[in-house]
């Protein structure tokens, strides 16, 4: 219940400042289903009023090919338990399935390519996720507050783990990052208190403020040559944790600095 107060705050302080791009696009109805027109021949989804439970989103409406579900398009709906996303969907918007409480499987599609922010905030019976090689944009605070989440396989396509992205993730407990991650935003990762083991991709060079704090079971992390910026606080309240360095890295410096625990790797050969 804190988690999703906590998600409903961060949603809250998010729609103050919010103005969507639809409010003022011709909308219209078929069936269940509020879209507007994007091109000619394409739609976004932008409400849902339907009841039902296991949902499976259309790829085209009066003849046209969904492309987008729209920010806040799902928003806080209790009903839904799994949902299908078309092909032919390839961006998910702003806060378009946040506070779905009772969401436990979603199957993205092979080309999506965005998720916006907030899009999966509080969802916390989401268990697991796979997100398709086409994936290159993780929004700020888009899976934050899944608290049941235990597993989530991250594309190579992705670049950058948004502020927040996982934050209060708490039954995850490993997670891999791919070789195109160069940089992992502010509390990406944090509170996710059962995180044992986590690996930093070879091109990895910022790891952003407070970003593991508070991941009391990581045990072990190896910090490459290539980051080469670390926020003070980005491990802090991490009491098991061992840093890897090697020696005379900008890794062992940060570690001293912060008065971390650490091993040199060549200990470990």
């Amino acid at each position: 219940m804190k988690k999703t107060i906590w998600a409903m705050i961060l949603i809250l302080l998010f729609i103050t400042g919010y103005a969507s791009a639809e409010e003022n696009t011709e909308r219209f109805q078929s069936g269940d289903y509020e879209y507007v027109f994007l091109t000619e021949n394409t739609v976004k989804i932008v409400k849902y009023s339907g009841s039902k439970n296991h949902l499976m989103i259309p790829n085209e409406i009066k003849g046209c090919g969904v492309t987008a579900v729209g920010d806040f398009a799902f928003y806080g709906n209790k009903g839904l338990t799994t949902i299908t996303l078309p092909d032919s969907v390839t961006t998910i918007g702003d806060v378009a399935f946040a506070l779905c409480e009772n969401l436990i499987t979603i199957v993205l599609p092979d080309h999506l390519t965005t998720i916006g922010n907030f899009a999966f905030c509080g969802c916390d019976n989401l268990t697991t996720i796979t997100l398709p090689d086409s994936v290159t944009t993780i929004g700020d605070v888009a899976f934050s507050g899944c608290t049941e989440l235990t597993t989530i396989t991250l594309p190579d396509g992705v670049t950058s783990i948004g502020d927040y992205a996982f934050n209060g993730c708490e039954s995850l407990t490993s997670i891999t990052l791919p070789d195109s991650v160069t940089s992992i935003g502010d509390s990406a990762f944090r509170w996710c208190k059962n995180l044992m083991t986590i690996k930093l991709p070879d091109s990895a060079t910022t790891i952003g403020d407070s970003a593991f704090f508070g991941c009391k079971s990581l045990m072990t992390i190896k910090l490459l040559d290539s980051v080469t910026a670390i926020e003070d606080s980005a491990f802090d309240e991490c009491p098991r944790l061992i840093f890897v360095v090697n020696r005379d890295s900008y890794a062992e410096e940060y570690a001293k600095r912060t008065e971390k625990m650490y091993i040199y790797s060549d200990l470990l050969d």
